[in-house]
């Protein structure tokens, strides 16, 4: 699995930022938010950071994204 910077795909991630996640098996199904506020949970998957849910706004099964 490799986490990076959504915008431009570098390893550093910071606060108030979008990260990319990319790994195999993330999710169940392809899905995009469709309401705001960004749910914590979509296809089955989530991710949270330091205990926190995150907000996400589209996962694929290879690749996700979410607020941090």
């Amino acid at each position: 699995m490799a986490v990076v910077n959504a915008a431009s795909y570098r390893p550093a991630v910071a606060p108030n930022s979008i990260a990319s996640v990319f790994g195999t098996n993330l999710a169940t199904a392809t899905a995009l938010a469709t309401s705001l506020p960004l749910p914590t949970t979509l296809a089955g998957a989530s991710i949270t950071v330091n205990g926190v849910a995150a907000p996400s706004p589209k996962v694929f099964g290879r690749a996700r994204s979410s607020a941090v």
